[in-house]
């Protein structure tokens, strides 16, 4: 999901997991919706909402932190 190669199988829903170096880009493997954030503790509204399967590039703007819902 980012620089790192960030994968989770199975998050768990509600918990806000940190992009250290921010996300270029993302795909959702996961039965549950992400939701991106452009804060690192999953605060403020999301900068983007992905649903399972889908999956979305960034510009300037990245995000860094991701929760499961």
């Amino acid at each position: 999901m980012n620089e790192d190669d960030f994968a989770l199988e199975n998050p768990v829903k509600g918990e806000c997991f940190l992009l250290r170096s921010g996300a270029r880009s993302a795909e959702n493997a996961t039965n549950a919706r992400a939701s991106l954030f452009a804060e690192r503790d999953c605060e403020g509204p999301s900068m983007l909402v992905t649903r399972p399967g889908r999956s979305a590039r960034f510009g300037t703007a990245v995000p860094r932190s991701v929760r499961f819902d």
